[in-house]
């Protein structure tokens, strides 16, 4: 891949931003993801329904009457990417692949937060930790992880998402953003995954494409599992949909905010109207 296909493609990727957030009237994306925490901006005078836990006290008993601290959240975000470089994600429809789809939102949503200046780092796995970009800010870290997330060869072809989720929690030491892109179809992770997600901001993306949920009705076939090198034989009449477990598991984890994205469709919008709508839920419950 040459250096200027490779930046031609981001460019596309930055008016497909521009695009998608001027169709959706979104204004911009810095309102998508929570802050770090709370900054004091101001203090004005108490309005009835006003939370009187923020009432200033001190400046009330000087001024005669009551005022309340406001707050805003922080804007410095550190977000750290995980992505998943398996075999499985190499699946999709003709045109395009699980992992296209993971890489093209993680160089989305880099350069959104390039323009917001927030810290991005990326953590690529198989079977183990593949590369690990810490946090930095600035534009050619941005296109190093995008380069990283559109181009990585995998060393190899299987799954460990719980191995990738407990070292993600040993590097992000103090509260982040954390958006996980995979099919999740491996074993054992729902803890790992509740265990970073009650001290982080975890966005779960799950990439599925057609075959993962239905296979043509061709009676017995011999199938070759892509990570494992393994041939399988399924009786296609009767196969079982191999994604309703792992929807039912990501589903009733009330601490995270899951995104399914296939490989068919316009997948740009549906992430953007999904992360407003979390954020809008996330609003209204406090």
């Amino acid at each position: 891949m040459s250096k200027s296909s490779w930046l031609d493609r981001v460019r596309h990727l930055r008016l497909v931003v521009r695009r998608a957030v001027a169709t959706l009237q979104a204004g911009s994306l810095q309102s998508i993801f929570k802050g770090a925490g709370l900054a004091f901006e101001e203090v004005r005078h108490y309005q009835p329904g006003d939370d009187v836990r923020m009432i200033d006290w001190n400046v009330t008993a000087r001024l005669g009457h009551p005022y309340v601290k406001r707050f805003v959240e922080e804007r410095e975000l550190r977000i750290y990417f995980v992505l998943d470089l398996s075999g499985s994600q190499m699946i999709g429809s003709s045109h395009l692949h699980k992992r296209d789809v993971a890489a093209e939102i993680i160089a989305l949503l880099c350069l959104a937060g390039l323009r917001q200046g927030d810290s991005l780092g990326l953590v690529t796995f198989t079977t183990g930790i593949q590369k690990y970009l810490p946090p930095r800010r600035g534009i050619r870290h941005a296109l190093r992880l995008i380069y990283e997330s559109l181009y990585a060869d995998p060393r190899q072809l299987g799954t460990d998402l719980n191995k990738a989720l407990q070292f993600t929690a040993k590097i992000a030491r103090r509260r982040s953003v954390v958006v996980v892109l995979s099919d999740f179809l491996d074993l054992n992770w729902q803890g790992s995954l509740d265990r970073l997600a009650h001290r982080h901001d975890v966005y779960a993306i799950r990439t599925h494409a057609p075959l993962d949920a239905h296979l043509p009705d061709a009676g017995l076939l011999a199938l070759n599992d892509i990570e494992t090198g393994q041939i399988r034989f399924v009786d296609s009449t009767h196969a079982l949909d191999s994604t309703s477990n792992t929807v039912v598991d990501l589903k009733k984890r009330k601490q995270l905010n899951w995104i399914p994205l296939g490989t068919q469709g316009n997948h740009v919008p549906q992430l953007l109207t999904a992360l407003r709508q979390l954020r809008k839920s996330q609003r209204a419950a406090r």
